[in-house]
């Protein structure tokens, strides 16, 4: 049996680029099937759910090995888009006496069987995408990842962070880098508290 594709023309025309299919040409009942194996949320898409609401961010830096750290408080909205395939978190706070707005956007890659992070923010004019997997024992969630460090002229510079669930209203998410003498260090900790109660999917 076969039908043919119903998803919407930009999602229909990136999966056919890819692929080769040609616009219009029906499917297998086998090829929904795999279509649909990569292309719809499911379980590991559900475990980001706790994600979702208003929370207060309690933020610690280190800009440098031995750096002094530095605090700064900041909220986060978070919320479902694209049929539950990804979340969209907003963070609002001040930093170093000038305004902090940063757009992160989280979702599963069933095709590569990882969690996907990609980071931008009114201080710099590049983005951060980290990759990794989740671990149900510790209920962790660690990625990696590169940035360029531009006032040091330091390319593709390792990121690792580790994302760990407390409670269901409690997150904790640590950062590292590499330092130029190639020792990691910690660039951040960031804890997350629930201000509100989580909503469904859109």
């Amino acid at each position: 049996m076969k039908r043919r594709l119903w998803l919407g023309v930009t999602g229909l025309l990136a999966m056919l680029i890819v692929s080769g299919t040609a616009v219009g040409q029906e499917m297998s009942a086998e090829e929904i099937a795999m279509f649909d194996k990569y292309a719809m949320p499911g379980e590991s898409h559900k475990r980001m759910e706790p994600m979702i609401g208003e929370w207060e961010e309690t933020i610690v830096m280190w800009f440098a090995p031995e750096a002094p750290p530095v605090t700064m408080e900041a909220s986060m909205t978070a919320e479902w888009i694209l049929n539950g395939r990804w979340v969209r978190s907003e963070h609002k706070g001040s930093m170093m006496g000038q305004p902090f707005h940063g757009i992160g956007l989280d979702g599963y890659d069933n095709y590569r069987e990882e969690y996907v992070s990609i980071w931008m923010d009114n201080m710099s004019t590049a983005s951060m995408v980290s990759r990794g997997i989740h671990d149900p024992a510790t209920n962790t969630v660690t990625m990696t990842g590169s940035g360029d460090d531009f006032m040091a002229g330091r390319d593709d510079v390792p990121v690792r962070s580790v994302t760990h669930w407390t409670d269901p209203d409690t997150f904790v998410f640590e950062m590292y880098s590499v330092a130029a003498d190639g020792t990691e260090y910690q660039v951040m900790k960031l804890t997350g508290r629930r201000v509100t109660p989580a909503d469904g999917a859109e």
